[in-house]
């Protein structure tokens, strides 16, 4: 995460950068995809981050996205953020 952070202060760009978490396929549906740690670090960072997962973690300063979503809902998000 510290070289996440660093790397993030890093970025000089006029470009709008985005952070999308995603457990992947390993995941077995119905074990927490998410850490409270994870969640309570990334939340710190300023930005569009937004996490796909299901189950939906109780986050609320995170926008979750469940994998029915569509892309285009993802999209509408960040145009609106």
């Amino acid at each position: 995460m510290a070289e996440l952070q660093t790397y993030w202060d890093l970025l000089e760009t006029d470009k709008r950068v985005v952070l999308v978490f995603h457990p992947g396929a390993t995941n077995n549906k119905g074990e927490e995809t998410y850490s409270n740690v994870f969640l309570n670090a990334i939340s710190k960072f300023d930005g569009a981050i937004c996490l796909i997962s299901d189950p939906i973690p109780d986050y609320k300063t995170l926008k979750v996205f469940t994998h029915s979503q569509s892309v285009d809902e993802i999209l509408e998000w960040l145009a609106c953020s």
